[in-house]
């Protein structure tokens, strides 16, 4: 009795501190034996409560979804998924008539936020109908967004001094250098990352969703505590950004000098086990129109060879590419399982790993496979900042050799 008439007390004139106490406390605990006169109170409330948070002048779907909540759940317990069904649209109507007050970037969380409650209750149809609202929302979402630049400075001489080192020496050794020089390490950008975290630490606090070119939300990291994982691959995909200032530097001495040609490139991965004699002039193709300044045909010829390359790496492993299909025959896995395949970190080690998933498959990172082969790429994602890391990882998978195995 003390429970209950807490929570109305504390409920009372809109201010909900302890909405739910009495469901939770009593209902929701099975050592807690209620009659059936003081369950139908405790549910009469919160039912009463829902309507309030619903409508205006007390219009709250927050609070609302605190009642809509704990009433779903206990009608579906009682088998009675109509009643389900009318308390979560009937909460999606209270978020729709909030959305006056809300910006299209507010009005985009609360939508998210309700997609996950209908299909967690299985109202899967609704449910496609807030993603359509979603995509048209896009576009405003899109011309809300504020850019926020930095500037940082390098000495002409300690560049031009880096690029120099770089690009001397025999083809194979500027290959060497670039591949080296220009692997992201796993560690030390994790370290940075919690170094930044001391200096802005709201920064780590905030979840930061990602969004496609129409404003559609593709991917979403939670704090520093919550998604390490997905911090790390978005600092991961900021350094690569960082280091892309150097790496054009670079390939722009190369080509625009004569340094290397299309044929030093081939010549330096024509050896490598992975790659096919077959789908050499399918490379040299792309890596001419890279010389061509042609980035479309370029990014588009080379990503499906490096995907088929790593394929072949994984069955040379001993790994399996196939998995079954729906229709009852076999199918190649995804790139991004071929990627978290445990025989990619044997050869390659974590960086390498990690650099490809970013690159190629994770949307947290830049995502150029799913992006290019899905056709999600406006023109200007062509660009040399793209292709030159598709090079770099073209040129480490050269250096793939084949070892003999020997029985002792």
């Amino acid at each position: 009795k003390t429970i209950i008439e807490l929570e109305i007390y504390n409920t009372a004139n809109t201010k909900p501190r302890k909405l739910g106490l009495s469901y939770d406390t009593l209902i929701d605990n099975k050592k807690i034996c209620l009659t059936a006169e003081e369950e139908k109170k405790i549910i009469e409330f919160l039912e009463l409560r829902f309507e309030e948070y619903c409508i205006e002048p007390n219009l709250n779907p927050w609070n609302a979804e605190v009642a809509a909540v704990r009433l779903a759940d206990y009608h579906r317990k009682k088998g009675n998924e109509k009643r389900v069904k009318d308390i979560i649209l009937q909460l999606g109507k209270a978020y729709e008539a909030n959305e006056k007050t809300g910006n299209a970037m507010q009005v985009s969380s609360w939508l998210q936020h309700l997609h996950k409650i209908y299909t967690s209750y299985g109202l899967n149809h609704d449910a496609d109908a807030l993603l359509i609202r979603l995509r048209e929302l896009g576009p405003k979402l899109t011309e809300e967004l504020k850019p926020i630049s930095s500037s940082f400075e390098i000495p002409k001489e300690k560049l031009d001094s880096f690029i120099n080192f770089i690009t001397e020496g025999e083809p194979k050794i500027i290959f060497h250098k670039i591949i080296q020089n220009f692997i992201p390490k796993k560690d030390e950008i994790k370290d940075r990352m919690f170094e930044f975290a001391k200096i802005a630490p709201l920064t780590y606090l905030i979840p930061t969703s990602i969004q496609d070119n129409k404003g559609r939300i593709i991917a979403t990291i939670g704090s520093l505590e919550d998604d390490l994982d997905g911090n790390l691959i978005h600092e991961f995909s900021q350094s690569l950004s960082f280091q892309a200032i150097f790496i054009r530097n670079i390939f722009y001495k190369i080509t625009s000098e004569n340094i290397l040609n299309v044929t030093d490139f081939i010549d330096f991965i024509n050896d490598s086990p992975i790659i096919s004699k077959s789908r050499i002039e399918i490379i040299k193709k792309g890596i001419q129109a890279y010389y061509d300044n042609d980035l479309v045909v370029a990014i588009h010829l080379l990503i499906p060879q490096i995907e088929e390359a790593i394929r072949n790496l994984i069955e040379l492993a001993g790994g399996v590419v196939m998995k079954i299909n729906r229709g009852g025959g076999y199918q190649l896995k995804t790139f991004d399982e071929i990627l978290r395949d445990e025989k990619i970190t044997q050869v390659f080690g974590e960086n390498i790993q990690l650099y490809l998933r970013v690159l190629f498959t994770d949307p947290r990172g830049w995502n150029l496979r799913n992006d290019v082969c899905h056709g999600m790429c406006e023109i200007e994602s062509f660009s040399f900042q793209a292709i030159e890391r598709i090079l770099h990882v073209l040129l480490i998978l050269g250096t793939i050799t084949e070892q003999e195995s020997t029985n002792r």
